[in-house]
């Protein structure tokens, strides 16, 4: 008598939108939290070799969510470096200002007089940006578009 016939393999599981970071809830980006600490420019650099940027805050969601990722206080996408007290992502996007729907710290952003500064997402109640100059080390989190799902051929 024949064997019976074998059942088809299941099918494989979902492939991990991202296998070298952790995805927001909704899977739509993917964050990398640094557990090196680094200038701001290299840490952005390090961000660009994983893909992707330093993290950019495009809702108070999300800046809650990154809140999550670490117990550090981080660098994330925001500086003056292009033009001084002109504060823009990394993208070129401007940054909202106080009472504009950015999460800065007291009397943030204070701008060191003379030099260009760069965005700390501060360890501290409610996880506030502030501004530091940017050679200070600091860990970092950076952010990318997740793999996409594999298509049928």
């Amino acid at each position: 008598e024949d064997p019976p016939p074998e059942d088809p393999e299941d099918p494989p599981p979902p492939a991990d939108p991202c296998p070298d970071g952790i995805a927001n809830a909704f899977g739509t980006r993917c964050y990398f939290v640094s557990t090196e600490t680094a200038t701001w420019a290299a840490a952005q650099g390090a961000c660009v070799q994983w893909g992707g940027a330093l993290v950019i805050m495009d809702a108070p969601f999300e800046d809650g969510f990154v809140a999550t990722l670490t117990q550090q206080s981080v660098w994330i996408g925001g500086s003056d470096t292009q033009l001084d007290n002109a504060y823009v992502w990394v993208d070129g996007r401007p940054m909202p200002g106080p009472g504009q729907g950015g999460n800065w710290g007291p009397q943030q952003p204070n701008a060191f007089a003379g030099s260009f500064d760069c965005i700390e997402k501060r360890q501290e109640q409610f996880e506030p940006w502030y501004d530091q100059p940017c050679d200070a080390a600091l860990s970092y989190v950076c952010e990318k578009a997740p793999v996409p799902p594999a298509t049928a051929q």
